[in-house]
């Protein structure tokens, strides 16, 4: 049985071998070059969005295995909203302000840091770069198509731009002792910033805030289960 795998798996390897060069060498013999650069940009494209969902499985699992090894208290405080509940939930307000924040991200930011106790200065401050950098990402993205290269500076604009975004949310983690870490914040803002904004500004309010997982309703469902009942809510204390 080993010896019919290796051979299979031989087998496979020689048939995708052969089949990616022979579509290679067809692409190069039909459009040249630039028809072979057009393939990799669309494998790339391709790819991105798979990157994307990665991240967010990868963060989700860490999480995860936080709480299980007892290293994240899954009662802690949390954001209310997450970052991909404008996709995955109905909620009209929600998508409006989603649609709001892609264009006024920064007016939010200033709005969290002086709601924060920043000075009306650092706030305007921290406005006026931050839609500096937003601007300049997307007119250098626009000029791409008469600049060759003006693409890479565009995007080095928008890594400042997510950026300031993830200080502003580690701020507010820091203030209302919020699970997360930087890496989450700053992965967060570089792909859904208007997701983030919503979450700092709601964040500012009790009402948007909640925790990983909600506390156990312990009812005792008879007069000899509250023993039990009391060591389990001292325990729920303790793990807090």
């Amino acid at each position: 049985k080993q010896w019919y795998q290796r051979r299979v798996r031989g087998a496979q390897r020689i048939f995708w071998a052969f089949s990616e060069g022979a579509a290679a060498t067809a692409l190069l013999q039909a459009g040249g070059s630039d028809a072979l650069n057009a393939l990799q940009t669309a494998s790339i494209m391709t790819g991105l969005p798979y990157a994307m969902l990665m991240s967010f499985i990868c963060m989700a699992l860490w999480r995860g295995l936080a709480m299980e090894f007892g290293d994240l208290n899954p009662y802690g405080t949390d954001f209310k909203i997450g970052v991909i509940d404008p996709f995955t939930t109905i909620n009209v307000q929600l998508w409006i302000d989603f649609a709001k924040n892609l264009v006024l991200a920064p007016v939010t930011m200033a709005r969290t840091v002086t709601a924060l106790g920043s000075g009306k200065i650092g706030s305007t401050t921290l406005c006026i770069t931050a839609y500096v950098l937003w601007f300049a990402w997307i007119g250098l993205s626009l000029l791409e198509l008469g600049v060759e290269g003006a693409f890479a500076i565009s995007w080095c604009c928008y890594l400042s731009f997510a950026f300031i975004l993830c200080a502003v949310r580690a701020a507010v983690r820091a203030q209302w002792g919020i699970n997360g870490n930087i890496v989450e914040d700053y992965f967060a803002s570089l792909l859904l910033y208007p997701s983030v904004c919503i979450q700092v500004s709601s964040a500012m309010e009790k009402e948007g805030r909640s925790t990983l997982m909600s506390q156990p309703d312990l009812q005792p469902s008879s007069p000899g289960d509250e023993e039990g009942l009391e060591c389990d809510v001292l325990k729920n204390e303790q793990a807090v």
